[in-house]
């Protein structure tokens, strides 16, 4: 991986003694994104058109440079042995059709981890929701961060819903949380103009 390409995977990531957080930009950044900014940036500049015209010409420079190197970085990851990854998701607003069948559009980029138990801190405590993906050795994923065991999946995926369960999910033999669990796996070469397609916004 490049240097400036570690370089704004850093600044996508949450506040770490060694990456660089910028907090100067030409507008607000919501209090619940106030220690990933760069994160809240550049998805909201990929899932909402408009979103690009709030942004002074050097930070939009500074965005679409920092996509690039995403775009790169993930493009020649892979995370090999076919893991599940999970998402944890506060709930299903967004979401038109949450049957089995359901289709939906990721346009950012989209943060899953390897450890379930990571993802229940973007979920409801009452009613949590976790998306769960199976890798396969094709599929594009940059695993990018050991305390969260963090993957990230590129933007502009679409997915299917293919299974929706209950599940009691173990944390230890004496410790577990009854959890929706959505399968869902990538389409991959889907016609874009057929279909209902769907912006994640409030998820992990």
């Amino acid at each position: 991986m490049l240097p400036v390409e570690k370089y704004f995977i850093g600044c996508y990531q949450d506040v770490h003694f060694w990456n660089d957080q910028k907090y100067d930009w030409n507008f607000g950044i919501p209090e619940d994104w106030k220690d990933k900014p760069w994160c809240y940036v550049i998805n909201s500049k990929c899932r909402f058109p408009e979103f690009y015209l709030k942004l002074m010409s050097d930070e939009k420079e500074l965005i679409d440079t920092a996509i690039l190197h995403l775009d790169n970085a993930i493009s020649r990851s892979r995370v090999k042995g076919n893991p599940f990854i999970f998402r944890g998701v506060f709930n299903l607003d967004w979401l038109e059709n949450s049957n089995v069948g359901g289709i939906f559009e990721e346009k950012g980029f989209g943060s899953f981890s390897l450890d379930i138990s990571r993802s229940y801190q973007y979920t409801d405590s009452e009613n949590p929701i976790i998306f769960q993906l199976e890798l396969d050795d094709e599929m594009e994923a940059l695993y990018i961060d050991g305390s969260e065991r963090e993957v990230l999946r590129p933007r502009n995926v679409t997915y299917e819903i293919v299974d929706v369960v209950l599940e009691k999910i173990y944390f230890s033999k004496s410790i577990s949380r009854m959890t929706i669990v959505y399968k869902i796996k990538e389409i991959k070469g889907h016609d874009k103009n057929r279909g209902l397609f769907l912006t994640i916004f409030k998820i992990f």
